[in-house]
């Protein structure tokens, strides 16, 4: 607080969505886009001067979880109907899931992933 004004200011920059910190659940999507968990987070901290990770951090991540689940399975199902649709109510469709149908010519080591809806 201003000691000739009295006003005061916040240096906080991160909204609060459900009462969590927006920041706190950018750090756990973060985390786990690159395959890292609260270790990680606790090191990345640790390394740019930031508090640590939040306390909540099992929690935040088993909700970012059950978000991504409901959204890939709507967005999975959606783009089942829409083949099908397209493919005159005909369910046996090749699915080519690693990008393989774009460059036939290159062999993937990482193999092939085909899936029949």
């Amino acid at each position: 607080m201003c000691k000739s004004c009295g006003c005061s200011s916040s240096s906080m920059t991160s909204y609060i969505s459900q009462n969590d910190y927006d920041i706190n659940t950018r750090l756990v999507y973060f985390m786990r886009c690159i395959g890292k968990g609260k270790c990680a987070a606790r090191t990345l901290c640790a390394v740019m001067n930031l508090p640590p990770p939040p306390k909540n951090f099992e929690r935040l991540n088993n909700s970012l979880c059950q978000a991504l689940s409901s959204v890939c399975s709507k967005s999975m199902l959606k783009a089942v109907e829409g083949t099908v649709s397209r493919n005159g109510t005909a369910r046996d469709t090749t699915v080519a899931l690693d990008g393989t149908w774009q460059n036939r010519s290159i062999w993937c080591y990482l193999g092939h992933i085909i899936g029949y809806w």
